[in-house]
């Protein structure tokens, strides 16, 4: 009787056998030409379903750095939000909740405002490499979560000049979670504390003006 032995499936083999993901900035350039109409946050995720939460954490920020309407930032800060929460709990794939998954992206604007943005993410890819990563899968990924958590807190906010160099920040964590590039954590980390006391001030500041024209009108 012949015994037949199983090797139990190696991870990092069946990684290794996956084909490269192309550039996220190349998946981004390709969304305003996706063929679903009208162009939902759901077509936009599940264009990006193959990749990590860091990319995908990465791609809703950069969303958020965009010009929009004053109110777009509750439609697309609540993604930023929910993905930050999953990593947070250690989920490995991204569910929104259905009224945010159908929330409509205006396909020109989103174009024509996403052609700018992939400038930076272009030259930001080119220094993007795994090096220097402190942290263990898990660890890594529930202190990226819970920055962004607490930034996206933020972006949601409506707060004036607040939310570009917030979702920026955002941008650095996900894109240096994607790649275990530690150095870009500690940018990313860096620019998530400067802007947080950026939109602070800014919320001091506009609480400082409200009590002053208060006091004046009394």
């Amino acid at each position: 009787m012949t015994a037949h032995v199983y090797d139990k499936p190696d991870p990092a083999a069946k990684e290794a056998l996956r084909p490269p993901l192309e550039p996220l900035s190349e998946t981004l350039r390709k969304l305003p030409e996706l063929p679903a109409e009208p162009l939902t946050v759901r077509d936009i995720a599940n264009a990006v379903a193959d990749r990590s939460l860091g990319a995908i954490l990465a791609l809703f920020a950069i969303m958020n750095c965009i010009p929009a309407p004053p109110g777009t930032s509750l439609i697309l800060g609540l993604p930023v939000v929910i993905v930050a929460a999953q990593l947070v709990a250690g989920q490995r794939s991204v569910w929104l909740p259905r009224r945010i998954a159908g929330a409509v992206v205006p396909r020109a604007g989103f174009g024509n405002a996403l052609a700018h943005m992939l400038q930076w993410l272009i030259w930001l890819e080119r220094f993007l490499r795994p090096r220097y990563w402190p942290f263990s899968r898990i660890a890594g990924e529930r202190l990226v979560g819970l920055v962004s958590l607490l930034l996206g807190i933020i972006i949601v906010l409506p707060i004036p000049l607040g939310n570009g160099p917030t979702a920026f920040a955002v941008a650095l964590l996900g894109l240096a979670l994607s790649e275990r590039d530690g150095i870009w954590l500690l940018a990313g980390l860096a620019v998530s504390v400067m802007s947080a006391l950026l939109a602070g001030s800014i919320v001091a500041g506009a609480a400082w003006a409200a009590s002053a024209a208060i006091a004046a009108g009394g």
